[in-house]
This record gives C-alpha cells, structure tokens and sequence, in this order.
C-alpha cells in the first residue's frame, strides 16, 4: 500500500476498506517522518507541505480511519505513533519537524484520554526516539 498519493481522508477510506478491512489489525503503528534542516523563513512551501502532511496529516487520516475496526476487536488493541524526543524543546532550523511531532504527542495524549473515558480496549502510544542516523537525517 502507498499513501504518498493520498491527499483526503477519503482515499484513506477506500485503501483501508479495501485492503485491511479483512485483516485483524491489532496493534497500528504509525511510522513516517521526513525532516528538512533550514529556518523556517527559508523552507519552501512544497517542504512545508511535504514535512506537515507526511509527519502530522498521514498518521491522523490512518488513525481516523481505523478508529472503528480497532474499537470492534474483542482483544485488546494498540495505536502506536512514532514522536521525537525534540519535540520537546523549540529547535531552530528544525522548528516545523518538532512542532509536527509535539502535534503527534498531543494527539496520542487527547485521543487515549477519548479511548479511556469510553472503555475502548486500546493502548494509545506516543514514542519518541531521541536523536537517530538515518538518510533522513545524513
């Protein structure tokens, strides 16, 4: 499956009917991160658009659309969602990178909060790995 290609929570929908809706999907993890090095006045609005929809919009289309067949498993289900340790801290030349995972912490946070209060049997999980080398990050 790619989602490179998808831009609506709708063609979400589709793959994940059609591909994982006869799948029991027990533990989802959401693992995508791209990180451009540069101050914020000088990223181009096609990194801007690339770093948030990769790091911030996929994870939450995927979620979303999950939501329901997680909830329905009578065994115990996890959402897990890849952060970074630098969310923590404002990280010049990296600002945009970090707030888009602080968003992914704030969310795992809200949402296992939701997923509590209703006794839905879903562990919610926000990881966040400190610094890592990867091609990402050569």
């Amino acid at each position: 499956m790619d989602f490179a290609e998808c831009t609506q929570i709708d063609d979400y929908r589709s793959i994940v009917h059609t591909e994982l809706s006869k799948l029991d999907v027990g533990i989802l993890v959401l693992n995508a991160g791209i990180a451009k090095i540069s101050s914020f006045r000088d990223l181009k609005n096609t990194d801007v658009q690339a770093l948030l929809t990769v790091n911030a919009i996929h994870p939450i289309f995927m979620m979303k659309c999950m939501m329901d067949q997680l909830i329905s498993r009578k065994c115990k289900s996890a959402i897990m969602l890849t952060g970074s340790g630098i969310r923590a801290i404002p990280a010049p030349g990296m600002n945009l990178y970090s707030a888009s995972k602080h968003f992914l912490m704030f969310i795992a946070q809200s949402v296992g909060y939701e997923l509590n209060y209703i006794s839905a049997n879903i562990d919610m999980l926000c990881y966040e790995p400190g610094g890592v080398k990867t091609n990402m990050t050569d």
